[in-house]
């Protein structure tokens, strides 16, 4: 997990009426209340500050890629991590972006960046179902 992708973590679960995934996960139907405008605005201000530090920490998760090509000729293994890092951060800067639309009107926000990579790739499975 990236750096950003645990910064946007750690807000969501204050920013969320009922905290943690966990705690309301499988009642998302139910009507809880939206935070409060003071909180709404805080988490605006940090999931953009938070979205531009993604973007730069996948640049640099992107020349650690670079950097690690020449290793692969030693070990198979040796961009695995840097390339695990900049999926992370790259997905942290779309998850923002999200999350920047969101907070304006959902009580409730994903915290967990499984459920968010998840999500993705089975609406992206939906729809390339329903064009192709």
């Amino acid at each position: 997990m990236s750096i950003s992708s645990s910064l946007i973590t750690n807000l969501t679960v204050w920013r969320n009426p009922q905290g943690a995934e966990e705690n309301w996960k499988g009642y998302e139907h139910q009507y809880t209340h939206l935070p409060s405008l003071k909180t709404i605005s805080i988490s605006e201000a940090v999931y953009a500050l938070i979205g531009v530090a993604a973007l730069v920490e996948s640049a640099v998760n992107a020349a650690f890629v670079l950097f690690s090509l020449p290793f692969l000729y030693i070990s198979d293994q040796a961009s695995k991590l840097p390339i695990e890092r900049l999926q992370s951060s790259a997905c942290a800067a779309l998850w923002c972006a999200a999350n920047l639309v969101l907070n304006i009107g959902v009580s409730n926000i994903t915290t967990n960046e499984e459920t968010v990579r998840d999500y993705t790739i089975n609406t992206f499975q939906t729809f390339m179902k329903k064009f192709s």
